[in-house]
């Protein structure tokens, strides 16, 4: 019965290191997965937010269908380059260990709505188009965005550090320093994911018939 409790014990132990170890990236997954599920129980709802989300994810499907793998390249960047950027701007301040999992949860809910909203006005065909052509770019890029996020929280937390009064360290110029070139790195697979999006759009879409 001893051995028993020792082990049971230890087991624990793992378990709240593993927690203690990757509490931003646990917590930065819960928000994106609650942002989905909140998304798909709001696809049917009426009002002013719902009505632009049903024309943001009508131009998204108008877009592809145009087959301008530029226009696509551009859209697709600058709606992930503003992730991205919201992600920096929260992260350097106190208020980023909160606020940058709220941005990764509203990348949930409009990937989630997106989604929601394609099946169901396609069905099976809308489910080939979210397979072949919205979820590859977007792996690229929920990926990227979910390790900035976390670059991004642990900046936050050192500020958090320095405004505390006992706090002999007061200068992070060199810690931003390389939360800036972390920025610059992250934006290579954006930048991927953009022009893997226009290149799917413009190879798969012909094959779908819209």
């Amino acid at each position: 019965m001893q051995r028993g409790t020792v082990v049971n014990l230890k087991h624990f132990k793992i378990g709240f290191d593993f927690l203690k170890q990757n509490w931003k990236l646990i917590l930065l997954t819960l928000c994106f997965i609650v942002g989905i599920i909140l998304a798909t129980f709001s696809i049917n709802k009426t009002g002013y937010i719902f009505k632009q989300l049903n024309l943001a994810s009508q131009n998204f499907i108008k877009l592809r269908l145009g087959k301008d793998f530029l226009k696509i390249f551009f859209k697709s960047l600058l709606i992930n380059f503003g992730f991205l950027l919201s992600i920096f701007v929260f992260g350097s301040s106190v208020n980023g260990v909160t606020l940058v999992p709220v941005v990764i949860g509203l990348k949930g809910y409009l990937l989630g709505y997106l989604i929601s909203y394609i099946y169901s006005m396609f069905e099976l065909k809308g489910i080939a188009f979210c397979a072949l052509i919205i979820i590859p770019p977007t792996v690229i890029s929920v990926i990227c965005l979910f390790v900035f996020s976390k670059f991004a929280m642990c900046f936050s937390l050192r500020v958090i550090n320095v405004t505390m009064p006992n706090n002999g360290n007061k200068n992070l110029n060199l810690q931003f320093k390389q939360f800036v070139k972390q920025l610059f790195l992250c934006l290579i697979p954006i930048i991927f994911s953009a022009v893997c999006d226009g290149w799917l759009s413009i190879k798969l879409v012909p094959y779908l018939k819209f």
